[in-house]
């Protein structure tokens, strides 16, 4: 899905493209327009009040509104700033690579690469307990009350939150077999948990222990020397070679919520 806009005062035509749930492309550089916050974090892209992006707000799209958490900058192999920038609505969570996967399945069957935006572990305000949130974006259809029905039909499945007009968040238990490798995960003993949870984590995202989930899984000598090499430390083998969860990263906030929307077409 993709929207335009000609912007006169600066002589180009801006373009918006739908690349994921999590991310979308605007297009083309303008420098002249880049606004950086006081870390030097790129938090908005003004065409000279034509047309602009902002890290907190939203943009509209036809019928469907995306709430930017990040902008970042289309970078060549070379390090050159190309074409244009990405406009992130979420950032992959350590959750969605290690905890959801216990649900069983692939990421196919959840939708990863069409409606589905983040996992969760914990959400502001929520109670406490070994949950799994999902977090999609809805687009009311007959295949999206499929897919929810197939959701709800999950033996896991909880409850279901409609948190504002353009998402759902759906909660899940952790399934009891997996519940002790759940309390390692999330203390960052990736190595330590079952083979049973390796096994779903790397059939979720069609991997294998050469590759970098299975590495860190494996705790990988070519992984640990290869950090080593880069923190100038030596790190003990028994040590597992990835950060533990932080709850900052791995909580639903009400602030991705979407309550207005003042950018758009």
């Amino acid at each position: 899905m993709t929207s335009t806009i000609k912007c006169d005062k600066v002589g180009k035509v801006v373009t918006v493209k739908v690349y994921s749930p999590r991310q979308l492309h605007l297009l083309p550089v303008y420098k002249g327009g880049e606004v950086y916050d006081d870390k030097g974090n790129l938090v908005e892209i003004n065409y000279d009040d034509e047309f602009l992006v902002k890290v907190g707000e939203t943009v509209s799209i036809k019928r469907h509104k995306y709430k930017i958490q990040k902008i970042t900058k289309m970078i060549s192999l070379e390090g050159i700033h190309v074409s244009g920038y990405y406009l992130h609505t979420a950032t992959l969570s350590k959750s969605s690579m290690f905890v959801f996967p216990l649900l069983g399945y692939t990421r196919t069957f959840f939708e990863w690469n069409s409606s589905f935006i983040n996992s969760f572990i914990w959400k502001e305000g929520g109670e406490e307990g070994r949950f799994i949130y999902l977090w999609y974006k809805f687009v009311p259809s007959l295949e999206m009350e499929e897919f929810e029905e197939k959701l709800k039909n999950n033996i896991n499945f909880i409850d279901a939150e409609d948190v504002d007009d353009y998402h759902v968040l759906y909660r899940f238990m952790v399934p009891e077999k997996f519940e002790k490798d759940y309390d390692k995960i999330i203390k960052g003993k990736y190595s330590y948990i079952t083979e049973s949870a390796k096994e779903r984590i790397l059939d979720f995202h069609f991997s294998s222990p050469d590759r970098p989930i299975g590495k860190i899984l494996y705790r990988d000598p070519e992984r640990r020397e290869k950090m080593e090499k880069e923190l100038g430390i030596k790190i003990p083998e028994e040590q597992d070679l990835h950060d533990p969860f932080y709850k900052e990263e791995d909580t639903f906030f009400n602030k991705y919520k979407i309550t207005k929307s003042r950018l758009g077409w």
